[in-house]
């Protein structure tokens, strides 16, 4: 994987060059950047030997400030420094080196001229490279006489090396990993010590390079029946592709969240290895060694593909090998859609206070701040837009998951709906942030139909359970005491009471939802309220099953679309006046049940809400 090797740097404070040693562990082939600032100017003065020069930035409004970025590629014997001409004066130097970078594709570089910014440089954002790549930020700053600037790097990113000159300059670099074909935008290094103004920043992006397996392509004829029409493809959670599987017994679901809830789906399959061959198709996905921590659950995902089409992501959770008596051994895995990752970091910053901001902008800012974190990014590109619905919150540190105060965002009867989806970019399977208030298209036309004369529905189910609900609602959150001396009590809202309770004929069915984090009593009202007026009683659990065509309208990326629901037997015959069920209803999940040794059939369980649509 790409990744920085190792970094040098030097300085001089007056002199034609300045020199830094060559980066400790550098091997041929690796790709060596360099990013040079001097006082004096380059006009006459001869480029590095072996360097390629990448950008250029010169200042002369707050004094003599002018900054080199040199490329290289290392060979097979390199000098152990290296020495960059300069003008008589004050120079440094940060050289990095970068192994596991694409030699066939060329990197994007991004410069920024800064004026007065004496809190911060700013590095610019840049078009990836590839949807794996490398960034890797410059920042370079002017210090007062007498005076050295330092430098720390922006959320999320390593720090790789430093170089200073008391009185004159101070640089940085830093890395970070990416894994999306859209820009990651600007970035800032704070400063610490009196900044003139004077500031450069540069950002390269560099396109990561892969000695894993090449990806076997879908045949554009793939049959749409049988075992052929889906492909179960794993990989690394932050890329590296390690094999397919031909996989049994699978389903895999999808849902949508809302009303103060993360609803992941859920993923299960298995493998029976019936050979050598086959045992060693597992090994490439689940290791036999437990000292191998390059696959296996945590660090694996697969990928599911049907007739071509990306049908979605599970992050592996759970691997499990068995053998009963007599038979072969075989691979069980289990795992869940994307949106459950976000409940497995926790936030280790008070961020906030929000004050009346957009819900969907808290949600964006979470998110974005959760993936700045070392080894949390997992690609998510978020949707833009607003909802409407201005609220106040204040997250505290150690007080919950980022999923969790995500979920947050989505309470009360003006919340939002979300998801994450996946879709085939530029540089591979991308994950998008979607969000609607509600999510999906109301004029859908999907139809699904239980008639005498047959139909698409071969099942269906109502479930009615009081006990999972409740008729009188309260919401828990943080306690808001701040004298330890005092025993803590958690904040909690008024209570709240279905339309259930108003007929006289319902018992009281108490229920307190925690939402961890929350320290606004206005946000727990809310959020009780809007669970006395959605889950109150029994709701009809409503979920038809459906047998897929080669080319079925419905998928999961379009869960929250309208469909239109047809069913006119025992049951619903004496609805509408003797008609049936004939609405047009919400899709809020989707299970599906692929076609497969164990049967012949393609099928999906979808969860239907209980209102029709208007």
């Amino acid at each position: 994987m790409i990744n920085v090797r190792s970094a040098s740097s030097g300085s001089v404070l007056s002199g034609s060059s300045v020199t830094a040693p060559r980066p400790a562990g550098t091997q041929a082939g690796d790709v060596l950047f360099a990013c040079q600032t001097s006082a004096a100017p380059f006009v006459g003065v001869p480029a590095p030997s072996g360097w390629t020069a990448t950008a250029a930035l010169d200042d002369e409004v707050f004094g003599d400030f002018y900054t080199r970025v040199w490329r290289r590629t290392a060979g097979t014997s390199e000098s152990g420094s290296y020495v960059f001409p300069q003008g008589d004066g004050a120079g440094t130097l940060i050289v990095v080196a970068v192994e596991g970078a694409d030699l066939q594709v060329a990197a994007r570089v991004a410069v920024r001229e800064g004026l007065e910014e004496p809190a911060f440089v700013v590095t610019p954002g840049v078009t990836p490279a590839a949807a794996t790549h490398l960034e890797v930020r410059f920042a370079v700053t002017l210090g007062q006489a007498f005076q050295t600037v330092t430098l720390a790097p922006p959320a999320g990113y390593v720090l790789r090396g430093t170089a200073a000159m008391q009185g004159h300059f101070s640089a940085a670099c830093a890395s970070r990993q990416l894994s999306s074909s859209s820009p990651s935008g600007e970035k800032n290094f704070v400063t610490t010590g009196e900044n003139p103004g004077g500031t450069h920043g540069i950002t390269i992006s560099i396109p990561g390079g892969s000695t894993e397996p090449e990806v076997p392509p879908i045949p554009a004829d793939a049959p749409g029946q049988g075992d052929a029409l889906y492909s179960y493809r794993f990989s690394r959670l932050f890329g590296g592709f390690l094999g397919t599987l031909d996989l049994a017994g699978v389903s895999f679901e999808k849902r949508i969240s809302r009303r103060g809830q993360i609803n992941s789906g859920n993923f299960s399959a298995s493998y029976p290895m019936s050979n050598e061959a086959e045992g060693d198709l597992v090994a490439q996905i689940v290791p036999r060694n437990p000292a191998d921590l390059l696959r296996g659950p945590g660090v694996t995902v697969v990928d599911i593909w049907r007739a071509g089409d990306h049908w979605g992501r599970y992050w592996i959770i759970g691997a499990k090998v068995t053998k009963q008596r007599r038979q072969k051994p075989v691979l069980q895995l289990s795992g869940v859609t994307m949106e459950a990752y976000l409940q497995y970091v926790e936030l280790e910053e008070t961020l906030g206070p929000f004050t009346s901001e957009d819900r969907v902008e808290i949600a964006r800012q979470l998110i974005t701040h959760m993936q700045a974190q070392e080894h949390a990014d997992i690609g998510l590109i978020l949707a833009p837009g607003s909802s409407g619905s201005a609220v106040t919150r204040t997250y505290e540190a150690h007080r919950g998951k980022y999923g969790g105060h995500v979920a947050d965002t989505t309470s009360g009867l003006d919340g939002y709906e979300w998801m994450i989806n996946t879709q085939l970019g530029a540089g591979g399977v991308e994950l998008h942030w979607k969000w609607g208030k509600p999510l999906g298209n109301p004029n859908a036309k999907h139809t699904f139909t239980d008639s005498p004369g047959g139909g698409e529905i071969l099942d269906y189910g109502i479930d009615m359970t009081p006990l999972t609900r409740g008729t009188r609602w309260r919401a828990r959150g943080d306690s808001v005491q701040t004298d330890a001396s005092t025993p803590s009590t958690p904040l909690l809202s008024a209570p709240y009471s279905s339309p259930h309770l108003a007929t006289g004929v319902w018992p009281r069915l108490d229920r307190t939802v925690d939402r961890p984090g929350v320290t606004d009593l206005a946000a727990l009202n809310a959020a009780a309220e809007q669970l006395a007026a959605t889950s109150g009683g029994a709701p009809h659990v409503f979920s038809i099953t459906v047998l897929l065509g080669e080319e079925p309208s419905i998928r999961p990326n379009l869960l929250g679309d309208s469909a239109r629901i047809v069913i006119a037997d025992e049951w619903f015959k004496r609805v509408n006046g003797g008609a049936g069920l004939n609405e047009k209803r919400r899709i809020l999940g989707m299970r599906v049940t692929p076609t497969g040794r164990e049967q012949g059939r393609d099928e999906a369980e979808l969860y239907i809400d209980d209102q029709e649509v208007e």
